[in-house]
């Protein structure tokens, strides 16, 4: 992922030519009505509440070199009615999910669409393809995609080489803005006695599935409890 561009670079590298394929893996593929008003836990046990709508993505239709797709709220129930659940409706504010649109463009130099869904590369020992990811609000289809697709067609001008080094530059003044040295014998647990254990797989009430536990408690030499 580019640290200063909206894009994922995956490059294939290999001795013999091959071929290469992408495909789109959607899992919103038709609308689907969820059973209750999945918005907030204001809304919990809340009798009569309406359900909850999530639209299909929609997918780009095919052009040379690229596939896509896109998800647009064209239309936002949690916003407004929670803000008349909580007597808020006096106080208009920016509903922050209508129009809100994002998706992706998959894109390969010498790509060849296989549908909407699939991206073919022909055989070579290199490959390179390019996913731009936005999130645009608020927006339209039309705006999102001629924005993204502007933002495509800049990364593909661009130097690649270039762009990696700017990346790893960008990272490594992220690093050296501060830092914490610590200073003793090597030898030795370095992790002292805390009242903070390292939990794994602890679910939001507490409970640890079967399998999993809280790591041991060690006290070095040393430290005090």
């Amino acid at each position: 992922m580019d640290a200063r561009h909206p894009v994922v670079h995956a490059v294939l590298e290999s001795r013999a030519a091959m071929t290469a394929r992408a495909e789109l893996a959607l899992w919103r593929n038709q609308a689907e009505t969820l059973p209750g008003l999945e918005i907030a836990d204001v809304w919990n046990n809340i009798p009569n509440a309406p359900p909850t709508v999530v639209p299909a993505d929609i997918l780009v239709p095919e052009a040379p070199g690229r596939i896509g797709w896109f998800h647009f709220n064209d239309e936002s129930v949690a916003v407004p009615a929670t803000m008349r659940h909580q007597g808020l409706s006096y106080d208009p504010v920016d509903d922050m999910l209508l129009n809100r649109t994002f998706g992706a463009l998959l894109g390969h130099p010498a790509g060849v669409p296989d549908g909407e869904r699939a991206l073919d590369a022909p055989q070579a020992q290199r490959h390179h393809f390019q996913l731009v990811v936005t999130t645009r609000h608020p927006s339209s289809p039309k705006a999102w995609l001629e924005e993204t697709e502007a933002l495509a067609r800049a990364a593909r001008a661009r130097d690649a080489a270039a762009d990696f080094s700017a990346h790893q530059a960008h990272w490594q003044d992220f690093w050296e803005r501060s830092w914490i040295e610590i200073e003793g014998p090597s030898a030795g647990l370095r992790i002292p006695e805390n009242k903070h254990p390292l939990r794994i797989g602890v679910d939001s009430e507490g409970g640890q599935p079967p399998g999993r536990r809280v790591g041991p408690r060690v006290v070095p030499a040393g430290w005090k409890t």
